[in-house]
């Protein structure tokens, strides 16, 4: 339940803090003296639009601050687990402020959250009736929403599976048209792709070959030099026709030297295992450019062909990559994308099989659906007309149509429902739209409050200006009703009623003042002598009389016993 709300610089109040109880809070005050401000600033903690344009004149913002019981409101604890705000003595503090700039800032139990954060909250926490809703009233989809709530887990369930069908009905739809209005577009990709796979395919790559190639060229064009150079080493190595010694045959004599003088002095016995490393390596060496003299080919023929590869290689690698690699990776990519083209059309069939399969599901659910809200609907109707009989509406026959299209495909099924009144004898209903005035459709809304007040765990209800178009006993009957909504629920109700003011558990008045220079709004709570001389000034209507204090006394106590009453009958 609200337990407190704080409101500074919100339009025509600089500073304002009001203690509300469980019970019926009602508030009361002249015509234009700002009775709703309070109901419009506690909306912006439900996360509901601000304006920055409400902010009071010379401020810089305007801050709301309320103060929730949270109770057993399992909707609330588990929005705030999943949201990670910790609640402290069973209180959650909802703050909120917007600048002149626009800018909002809101918190819970001083965490910070989105706008959209705070209407969830706020949608588990408080129930607000007002014109805008009276007027929602007379839409189907409002409607709908109404009798699914009252079908509960049942039409909940299917609501459930028509939704996710609907959805992936409407994927596939998607996906369906999309694959036949480009059937033109992916034919000639399909020939792109043929064709570069063929152009690719037709070089028969091997993985490395360009660097390979590459290689080979640059020995053949220095096959002159390498023969020549490396006949040369050899030489040096092993020594020429002339008879000239090598580098081998020196390094053998110069092992021969440091052997002999190692006999005599050891220190220079270590240089002849070095020595002998050397030889060896260097006699593998001379076997090495030996073997490569041997088989050293020039063949002119060789470096044409390896230069015509590297010239197809090369035109590949202009068009589909750096490397021969990539050459053949993107081949592997073409080869998958002209894969799934070729099977474009199995996929085409498979997805119109799934939709068929998928439809006649949602078929099923839908038919599910609407008998399950046909059955809600007659229950419906008898709690609702049982509900106006005690609103002084005994005569009214109400009938909750559910009318079946088996070829709309929508989240909420297939169902069109809408709410028809008659609310004279021997008149036939007609659209509640069309049919109830003011008055009998204020009596409406209290009715489907009265019912699904009971159902779900809000425990803070609103009504902002509830009894238009009501007087006289009826205006009695919806004060007894609104009354027996409090013993359940938190109320606050805004009314010109003394019949619902007599029954306040707390009573407000709301006062405009003004000068020159500023309005302001006067809230305050009023003591039960200040409460009994609003009620007789409501009675009166002007000038306030010693009958009509004795009138609003009077009233009082008979409120005072209805209560008592309706508290026994329980």
């Amino acid at each position: 339940m609200l337990k407190r709300i704080s409101i500074k610089n919100y339009a025509l109040i600089e500073t304002l803090e009001i203690e509300w109880n469980q019970g019926l809070n009602v508030i009361t005050g002249e015509t234009g003296a700002g009775k709703s401000i309070v109901i419009d600033a506690l909306t912006l903690i439900l996360g509901q639009r601000g304006n920055k344009d409400n902010i009071r004149h010379g401020a810089g913002k305007m801050v709301v601050q309320g103060v929730f019981g949270v109770g057993k409101n399992e909707a609330l604890l588990n929005l705030l687990d999943a949201m990670a705000i910790e609640v402290e003595d069973g209180d959650l503090i909802l703050t909120r402020s917007i600048d002149r700039r626009g800018r909002n800032q809101c918190r819970a139990n001083g965490f910070s959250l989105t706008v959209a954060q705070l209407k969830s909250l706020g949608a588990t926490l408080v129930d607000i009736y007002s014109q805008h809703e009276q007027n929602s009233l007379f839409l189907n989809e409002t409607q709908r929403r109404l009798l699914d709530a009252y079908g509960g887990q049942a039409v909940a369930r299917l609501l459930d599976e028509t939704r996710d069908q609907a959805t992936r009905l409407k994927i596939l739809n998607k996906t369906i048209r999309e694959q036949e209005k480009d059937d033109r577009e992916l034919m000639r990709q399909k020939e792109i792709y043929a064709f570069e796979l063929k152009d690719i395919r037709k070089a028969e790559l091997v993985s490395g070959e360009d660097n390979q190639l590459e290689k080979e060229r640059r020995i053949l064009e220095n096959g002159e030099q390498l023969f020549s150079t490396a006949n040369e080493a050899c030489e040096l190595l092993n020594g020429d026709e002339m008879e000239n010694s090598g580098l081998l045959t020196s390094l053998a004599q110069v092992a021969d030297r440091i052997g002999r003088i190692a006999a005599i002095d050891d220190q220079f016995s270590p240089y002849l295992t070095s020595l002998s490393s050397a030889t060896g390596d260097l006699e593998d060496l001379g076997l090495e450019l030996s073997r490569y003299l041997d088989t050293m080919d020039f063949d002119p023929a060789r470096l044409e062909v390896v230069e015509k590869r590297m010239a197809v290689i090369d035109g590949l690698k202009r068009k589909y990559g750096a490397t021969v690699d990539d050459i053949m990776a993107y081949g592997q990519e073409l080869q998958d994308k002209y894969d799934r083209l070729a099977h474009h059309d199995d996929d085409l069939e498979q997805n119109k099989a799934e939709y068929k399969i998928l439809w006649r599901q949602y078929r099923k659910s839908a038919s599910d659906l609407h008998a399950a809200r046909t059955e809600a609907a007659g229950r419906l109707k008898k709690d609702l007309e049982t509900e106006l009989a005690d609103l002084a509406m005994d005569k009214a026959n109400v009938q909750i149509r559910v009318e079946e299209d088996a070829q709309v495909i929508a989240p909420w099924g297939n169902d069109t429902v809408s709410f028809w009144i008659s609310v004279n004898p021997g008149v036939a209903p007609g659209p509640l739209k069309k049919v109830a005035s003011g008055g009998e459709i204020s009596r409406i809304m209290l009715a489907v409050k009265s019912i699904f007040g009971a159902m779900d765990h809000i425990e803070t209800m609103i009504f902002d200006e509830i009894d238009t178009g009501i007087s006289g006993r009826t205006a009695q009957t919806v004060a007894e009703k609104i009354m027996g909504l409090s013993q359940k629920r938190q109320i606050i109700c805004i009314t010109h009623l003394p019949q619902i003011t007599a029954m306040a558990d707390r009573h407000f008045r709301v006062e405009k003042s003004m000068d020159d220079e500023s309005v302001e709004v006067d809230f305050a709570q009023l003591s039960p002598e200040e409460s009994r001389d609003e009620l007789a000034r409501m009675i009166s209507g002007a000038k306030v009389t010693k009958k009509t204090v004795e009138h609003a006394a009077e009233m009082l106590e008979m409120s005072k016993k209805t209560k008592k009453s309706k508290k026994q009958a329980k």
